[in-house]
C-alpha cells in the first residue's frame, strides 16, 4: 500500500482553517479541541477552507464548538523523527481531543501503528496499483484511526497521457522522501516498458531539474508533495520549456497550471463533503475505524487551455472529445496583446506598404528637383593629349605639332525654356499628387488593420463561445447518460448528444484555426513576425480607449430623417474638401493641365542658352611645334561665348497632337472626379444607414441573447425531468449559440462602420487629439444648426 499526499490538502492552510472553524461553530454542551500534524508549515490559505468551514457547520450545527490553537500545528518537515515527536506531543497534550493528519510522512509513520489513544484523521492517496479499492479487507481497522484514501493510478494517468500526447521520453516528477518509503520506481519501469517509452526520473529538489526537464518531451508529476511556492515554480519551469504536463490532480493559479490532469471536477468537493462528516460522527460518538476508508472518483480528464495556449499545445478532435476544458478560452498567452488604438498607431510606424509609398513620395520629389535643375550651370573640365602622324606635321608650318597637350573649360546655362518651365510646374503638382496618394494609402492602411483587428475579435469570441459551448454540450452529455442509466430515455438520445458533442469539439477546432489565422494576419499587417504570439484586447463601446470618442454624440442626428439627410451633406462637403484621393485626382488634372500648356507655349516661345569655352595649349613637341620665322604665333589660350537661340516651326505635329492627348487625359479625369465624389456621397449615405442598422442590432440582440439564456435554462431543466425533446434542447442551444455570436459581433460591426466613416472624411478620431476632434465635432454641429 502506498500512502502519499493528496494535493488538495497540499494546498490547504490547515492552521489558518481550524482559526477560521472556531468562531463558527458553536455549542453549549461540549467542546472539541483539534491537533494538526502537517508537512510544512504554509503561508497562504484557500478558497477549499471556507468551503469546509460550511460543510462542518452545516453538519455539526450548533451542538459542538471546535477550537484550535495554532501552537498545535506541528510539520513533519519531511522528517520522520519528527513526525513521530510531533504525534506523541499531540497524544500527551491534554488540550487535545482529535488528530489530524496528511501527507506522505505522517501517513508512512502512523500507519505502522496498532492503537492509537485519541481519535485520528489519517488523509491521504494510495496507489491503485497497490491495492484494489473493492478489497477494502486488506486495510486493516485499527481503533481510534480513521483513514480517508483517495486513489489515483501511475498506469492509468500515464496511459491517459500518452493517448493524448504520445511522448517518446517522459520525466516523471518525484518526492525524494516518498521514493525512500514506496516502491515506485518499480512501478514505473514496468508502465514505460508496456507503452515502449523511456522515463526518466526527476526528483523535484534536484538541483540540476532545469536541465534534466530539457532532456524530455512530456513530464508527469508523480508527487506534488510541495509547498505552494516550490510546486508553482517547478511548474513553471515546465511550461516555459513548453513541456505538455500531466498530473493526477487539477492544479490552477494565475501563474502557471497543470495541462492535463485526471481528477473530476467534484473531487474537491467530495473530499471537504467527507472531512466535515467524519467530524461529524466521531464527534457523535461513530468509532473512527469504522468510518469508510476509501473515496472513489471516476477518471475525468482535464485540460486547461491557458496552459496549452502558453506551451503551443495543438487543440485536436481528438482530444477534445475525451477531455473537459477548464481556464479561461480568452486568456491567450501572448507576448503583446493589442488595443485598437495600439493596432492603429503600430500600422502607421511599421506597415511595409506604407514604407514603400513614402519611397514614392521621395521619388516625386526627387523627379521635381531633377526638372528644377535645368536651370542650373553645367560646367565641365576637359583635357586632351595628342600624337600626329610625324610626316604630317612636318609640312604643316608649326600649325599641326607632332605632340600637344591641351585643356579646356566649359560653361553652358540654360536661361529660359518653356519645356523646362513646364516640367518643373508638372512635376510640383505630380509631387502634391504623390503625397495625397500616400495620405489616401494610409488611410486604407489603417482601415485595413482596424478591419483585421476587428476579423480577430470575431474569430477571437467565436472560439471562446464555441468553447463555452462544448462546456454545455458536454454537461447535457452527461444528462443525458444519467437519464439512460436511470431508464428514462433511450440510446438514441445519447447517441444524438454523442453526435453533437463531436459537431462542437469540431467547432472549437475550427475556430481556433481561424482565430489563429486572423491573428497572423494582423501580425502581416503591423509588420510583426507572422508566428508572433499575439492577443487582441476586446473592443467595446462602453471601454476607456473609446471615452473620447467625440463624433459618437452626433449618433443621435441619424434617427432623425430630416437632420440626417443634412448630415450627410456636411460630411459629403467635409469629405470633397479632404479626402486625399480626390485631392491627388485633381493634382494630376492640374499636371495634364500644365502639359498641355507648356506644348501650347512652346510653339512660339523660344529657348536661350549661353554657353562659354576657354581653351589653353598646355604644350607642344615634336615635329611641326615651331613656327617659321616672321609667321604669326597664335596664343596659347583663347575662349568662345555663345548665345543660342531656337524656336521651333515644325515638328512632325508633335506639338498639335500632345495638346490633344493632354486634353483627352483632362477630360478623363474629370470624369473620374464627378464619379468618385458621387461615390463618396454613396459610401456616406451607406454607412450612416448601416451604423442606424447596428445601433437597433445591438439593443435587439442584447435581448436575444438574454432571452436564448433564460430559455436554454428552461429546456435543460425541462429535458432532465423529461418534459421536453432532444431536438428542443438542441435547438435551445443553438439558439443561445447564435445570439451571443450576433451580440457580439453587432459592437464589432458598429465600431467597425464608424472607423469607415472616419476613413471616408479622413480623419481617424483615435489618430486625433482630444481638441482637433471636439473642433470637427463642434464644427459639423454649427453646419447643422445652419438653415438651408
Amino acid at each position: 500500500m502506498t500512502f502519499g499526499v493528496n494535493p488538495f490538502m497540499k494546498t490547504m492552510n490547515i492552521p489558518v482553517l481550524f482559526l477560521l472553524i472556531c468562531p463558527l461553530v458553536y455549542s453549549f454542551d461540549h467542546t472539541v479541541s483539534i491537533g494538526i500534524l502537517g508537512e510544512v508549515r504554509e503561508q497562504k490559505g484557500d478558497e477549499a477552507f471556507l468551503k469546509l468551514i460550511q460543510e462542518v457547520k452545516a453538519v455539526t450545527g450548533s451542538e459542538v464548538t471546535v477550537t484550535y490553537d495554532p501552537a498545535f500545528f506541528l510539520p513533519s518537515e519531511n522528517k520522520i523523527e519528527q513526525s513521530e515527536q510531533n504525534y506523541q506531543f499531540l497524544v500527551q497534550s491534554p488540550e487535545i481531543d482529535i488528530i489530524l493528519a496528511y501527507g506522505p510522512i505522517n501517513n508512512f509513520v502512523l500507519s505502522k501503528k496498532t492503537s492509537f489513544p485519541k481519535p485520528v484523521i489519517l488523509f491521504g492517496v494510495v496507489n491503485a496499483e497497490s491495492i484494489s479499492l473493492y478489497e477494502t479487507d486488506k486495510i486493516k481497522a485499527v481503533p481510534n484511526l480513521c483513514r480517508i484514501l483517495t486513489p489515483f493510478s501511475f498506469k492509468r494517468d500515464l496511459e491517459s497521457f500518452y493517448n493524448i500526447f504520445p511522448f517518446k521520453k517522459v520525466g516523471v516528477v518525484l518526492d525524494r522522501t516518498l521514493e525512500a518509503f514506496y516502491p515506485i520506481r518499480d512501478n514505473l519501469d514496468q508502465i514505460a516498458h508496456s507503452l515502449s517509452v523511456n522515463c526518466q526520473t526527476i526528483y523535484a529538489d534536484d538541483v540540476h531539474f532545469h536541465d534534466k526537464l530539457k532532456q524530455v518531451d512530456a513530464v508527469y508529476l508523480a508527487s506534488m508533495n510541495q509547498t505552494e511556492s516550490g510546486f508553482l515554480k517547478m511548474l513553471q519551469e515546465i511550461n516555459k520549456l513548453k513541456l505538455p504536463s500531466f498530473a493526477a490532480y487539477s492544479y490552477q493559479s494565475d501563474q502557471a497550471s497543470v495541462l492535463i490532469s485526471a481528477s473530476p471536477k467534484e473531487a474537491q468537493g467530495r473530499i471537504i463533503r467527507r472531512l466535515a462528516l467524519n467530524f461529524e460522527a466521531i464527534i457523535n460518538g461513530t468509532p473512527p475505524s469504522e468510518i469508510p476508508a476509501v473515496i472513489d472518483f471516476n477518471s475525468e480528464l482535464t485540460l486547461n487551455l491557458e496552459t496549452a495556449f502558453e506551451i503551443g499545445f495543438p487543440l485536436r478532435v481528438s482530444v477534445l472529445m475525451d477531455v473537459n476544458l477548464e481556464g479561461h478560452a480568452d486568456r491567450l498567452s501572448a507576448d503583446h496583446t493589442y488595443n485598437l488604438l495600439e493596432v492603429m498607431e503600430t500600422t502607421v510606424r511599421k506597415n511595409l506598404d506604407l514604407s514603400a509609398g513614402k519611397r514614392n513620395v521621395e521619388l516625386a520629389a526627387n523627379e521635381k528637383a531633377i526638372a528644377r535643375s535645368e536651370y542650373l550651370p553645367d560646367v565641365s573640365l576637359n583635357a586632351s593629349s595628342s600624337a600626329l602622324d610625324p610626316d604630317i606635321a612636318a609640312i604643316s608650318g608649326g600649325t599641326r605639332p607632332r605632340y600637344t597637350t591641351d585643356g579646356s573649360l566649359v560653361f553652358e546655362q540654360l536661361i529660359f525654356s518653356e519645356n523646362a518651365n513646364g516640367a518643373v510646374r508638372v512635376n510640383s503638382e505630380l509631387e502634391k499628387a504623390s503625397r495625397s496618394t500616400y495620405q489616401a494609402l494610409e488611410l486604407d492602411t489603417v482601415l485595413n488593420a482596424c478591419v483585421a483587428y476587428f476579423k480577430s475579435l470575431i474569430a477571437k469570441t467565436n472560439f471562446v463561445l464555441n468553447v463555452e459551448n462544448l462546456r454545455v454540450t458536454r454537461k447535457n452529455y452527461q444528462i443525458a447518460e444519467q437519464q439512460y442509466t436511470a431508464g428514462q430515455i433511450g440510446k438514441a438520445d445519447v447517441l444524438r448528444w454523442r453526435s453533437e458533442l463531436a459537431d462542437s469539439n469540431q467547432q472549437v477546432v475550427t475556430s481556433f484555426n481561424d482565430m489563429n489565422s486572423a491573428l497572423q494576419e494582423l501580425n502581416f499587417v503591423l509588420n510583426n513576425p507572422i508566428n508572433m504570439r499575439i492577443d487582441v484586447e476586446d473592443a467595446r463601446l462602453n471601454s476607456d480607449i473609446f471615452s473620447n470618442y467625440s463624433h459618437l454624440q452626433l449618433l443621435d442626428v441619424v434617427d432623425d430623417p430630416v437632420l440626417r439627410e443634412k448630415f450627410i451633406d456636411v460630411l459629403h462637403e467635409m469629405a470633397l474638401k479632404r479626402t486625399p484621393e480626390l485631392q491627388s485626382l485633381i493634382y494630376n488634372i492640374r499636371s495634364v493641365r500644365e502639359i498641355a500648356e507648356m506644348y501650347r507655349r512652346s510653339r512660339y516661345l523660344p529657348q536661350l542658352s549661353f554657353r562659354g569655352l576657354y581653351n589653353q595649349n598646355v604644350s607642344t613637341g615634336g615635329e611641326g611645334s615651331v613656327y617659321p620665322i616672321g609667321a604669326a604665333e597664335p596664343p596659347d589660350g583663347y575662349y568662345n561665348l555663345t548665345l543660342n537661340f531656337s524656336l521651333p516651326v515644325f515638328q512632325k505635329k508633335q506639338h498639335r497632337l500632345k495638346m490633344s492627348q493632354a486634353r483627352i487625359q483632362k477630360d478623363q479625369m474629370e470624369i473620374n472626379r464627378s464619379k468618385l465624389e458621387l461615390e463618396i456621397r454613396k459610401q456616406i449615405s451607406k454607412t450612416i444607414l448601416a451604423l442606424i442598422n447596428q445601433i437597433a442590432s445591438i439593443e435587439l440582440s442584447k435581448i436575444s441573447a438574454e432571452s436564448a439564456k433564460e430559455s436554454l435554462g428552461l429546456m435543460q431543466t425541462a429535458y432532465a425531468n423529461g418534459a421536453t425533446t432532444i431536438t428542443t434542447l438542441i435547438d435551445a442551444q443553438r439558439a443561445y449559440l447564435q445570439a451571443r455570436l450576433t451580440e457580439s459581433n453587432a459592437n464589432y460591426q458598429f465600431l467597425l462602420s464608424s472607423l469607415q466613416l472616419e476613413r471616408i472624411i479622413a480623419h481617424f478620431f483615435l489618430l486625433h487629439s482630444e481638441q482637433e476632434n471636439q473642433a470637427m465635432v463642434d464644427y459639423i454641429k454649427n453646419r447643422l444648426l445652419e438653415p438651408r
